[in-house]
């Protein structure tokens, strides 16, 4: 409560007030009508040249198949990831197994807590914590999930993802403010059953995968660059100038 009332006071002395996604814009308007007039969504961006496939190399990539490779990324010490990874590995990962024993999910980033260091525990998983480069990490993987049952704002994990041109697995709510289609640029399920099938589908099918990951990377080059975002940024402070 008493931050609702801080960002609401700052909100209503400011002159404009940015969130980074139209949800998050449309929500704090719900919450502070007050502040209805000055609100506005600019998303982030994702670095195109960093978060290239093929500037990191086609050959680590991962190929599809039971020994293929499911990872995770994210700052380990946050309790929404913390959260999906146990979620994922306690409902998810054991459907996977099950008919793909000899895939891997990983689980790259830090720190970590113990809560997540005991999920090495399972057959198959990995936590690696600290990676020195993310897109480097991305290319080794067939496929990138984001089981979040609680998330706002826009996942930059999921972007970065589908700007690698990987298939990307998630949740409802990890592409809320994302927004990209299910079935065209990405997929989304909620129900821990459907959730293994839609991995277990791109591990064993490189035509989906492949169809998944070239659209998912053309959905962020048209959605979500810095470039576009500083425009909108550059505008905003030429109007209120």
């Amino acid at each position: 409560l008493k931050l609702g009332a801080l960002e609401r006071d700052i909100a209503e002395a400011s002159s404009a007030t940015l969130l980074v996604s139209q949800q998050e814009a449309d929500l704090f308007t719900k919450l502070n009508a007050s502040c209805a007039g000055n609100v506005k969504a600019i998303s982030n961006g994702v670095d195109l040249a960093h978060f290239d496939a093929t500037s990191k190399g086609a050959g680590a990539n991962r190929t599809t198949g039971d020994d293929a490779l499911v990872l995770f990324t994210g700052a380990m010490d946050y309790q929404p990831n913390i959260e999906a990874v146990v979620w994922f590995c306690e409902h998810v990962w054991p459907c996977i197994r099950a008919k793909a024993p000899l895939a891997n999910f990983r689980i790259a980033g830090g720190p970590t807590t113990p809560q997540v260091d005991v999920l090495a525990a399972n057959e198959g998983v990995e936590v690696v914590g600290y990676v020195d480069n993310m897109a480097e990490e991305i290319a080794k993987a067939t496929v990138s999930v984001a089981p979040l049952r609680l998330a706002r704002g826009i996942q930059n994990k999921v972007l970065e993802a589908m700007a690698m041109s990987k298939p990307v697995v998630a949740t409802s709510l990890a592409n809320e403010g994302i927004n990209a289609e299910h079935d065209t640029a990405i997929l989304v399920h909620d129900d821990a059953a459907a959730f293994a099938d839609a991995v277990l589908t791109v591990l064993r099918d490189k035509a989906t995968g492949e169809r998944l990951g070239q659209a998912a990377r053309i959905f962020v080059e048209e959605n979500f660059t810095w470039e576009a975002s500083y425009q909108q940024l550059d505008g905003l402070i030429g109007e209120l100038l």
